[in-house]
């Protein structure tokens, strides 16, 4: 009888916890959709075979300038999306999004530490290639200015979603849902 009352005084006090933990618990993050269905701006670039799908607002606002900037082994394509200003210009200064095409066998023995925070962090790839990506960390323009606005709105676009990218052999063919906008390199 004892055993009992026991039980019945703490079964309410475990359930209470219970639900404190239930409610304190992160939530789950969503899994992000298959990258052939793009959720936004689908960028496809042709060269390197980078496949990014992008906020709905960057189409138009970017251009892409393919280079090399960073000397890192196993290098096989590097990327700036470049803000394009107001007067439709392109700065070419602060790219706000840096995609790098790396060797995997390369990518894994640079030095995690330096590497992540000079290059970027892994975002996808394939079996053999790693794309690396970096996002701007501020805003180059002056404060209260139509850039500045119109690059802010594209930068919290780009933070407020997970980042969604593939890789294709180079002049794959992209195959779309009828629902995914047609793929561009602008």
């Amino acid at each position: 009888m004892r055993s009992i009352a026991r039980i019945s005084l703490r079964l309410p006090a475990l359930l209470v916890v219970l639900g404190l933990a239930a409610a304190c618990s992160p939530p789950e993050e969503e899994a992000a959709p298959a990258i052939g269905t793009a959720v936004g701006h689908f960028f496809h670039d042709s060269t390197s075979g980078v496949m990014i799908d992008l906020p709905s607002n960057w189409q138009g606002r970017y251009r892409v300038v393919a280079g090399t900037t960073k000397p890192l082994e196993g290098l096989q394509h590097e990327l700036s999306l470049n803000f394009v200003r107001a007067d439709s210009s392109v700065a070419t200064e602060a790219p706000m999004l840096v995609a790098l095409v790396v060797e995997r066998e390369a990518w894994a023995r640079a030095a995690a530490d330096s590497a992540a925070a000079r290059f970027g962090a892994e975002v996808g790839g394939d079996r053999t290639h790693a794309i690396i990506v970096r996002r701007a960390t501020g805003n180059p323009f002056t404060v209260g200015t139509a850039d500045a606005v119109g690059y802010d709105s594209l930068m919290v676009a780009l933070y407020q979603r997970p980042l969604r990218t593939a890789l294709r052999p180079p002049a794959t063919p992209v195959t779309r849902g009828p629902d995914a906008p047609a793929a561009s390199s602008p």
